[in-house]
């Protein structure tokens, strides 16, 4: 019996994310707002969701405001909005912010919203997101 000897190691590939830039919005020297924007055409990979950058994203804005405290709800609050929404449209104010997550996309499997699976009958596909956090004036 011949062959190389399993040494036990597995690798599971489960897919890759492109790491966004992201963009800051200054006012008088303060930080006022932050977003990041993704793309993907013709990518015939799956697209994993971006939910930790998201929260990260949050809660560097959230966590500068007087309604955040060490035993706050709102990281849980933001994290439930975010993952019961990973591509889908929503618009959420909490502690002084406003959280938006834009997404436009086509061309991929309909029902699998925690990771999106290129649809083999599209020739074509598309995803776009966009999401930001911004101080509420």
């Amino acid at each position: 019996m011949g062959g190389k000897k399993f040494d036990g190691t597995a690798y599971l590939n489960i897919g890759l994310l492109d790491t966004p830039d992201y963009n800051f919005i200054t006012e008088n020297g303060y930080v006022t707002g932050l977003f990041f924007e993704v793309q993907s055409e013709n990518n015939r990979g799956w697209i994993h969701p971006y939910d930790v950058h998201m929260f990260l994203t949050s809660m560097s804005l959230a966590g500068a405001q007087k309604d955040m405290g060490l035993f706050s709800k709102i990281p849980k609050q933001i994290l439930v909005q975010i993952n019961n929404n990973l591509f889908r449209d929503f618009n959420y104010t909490v502690a002084g912010i406003e959280i938006e997550n834009k997404v436009n996309l086509k061309g991929y499997l309909d029902g699998s919203w925690e990771i999106l699976i290129p649809s083999e009958n599209e020739g074509e596909n598309y995803f776009n997101l966009r999401f930001s956090v911004n101080k509420v004036k």
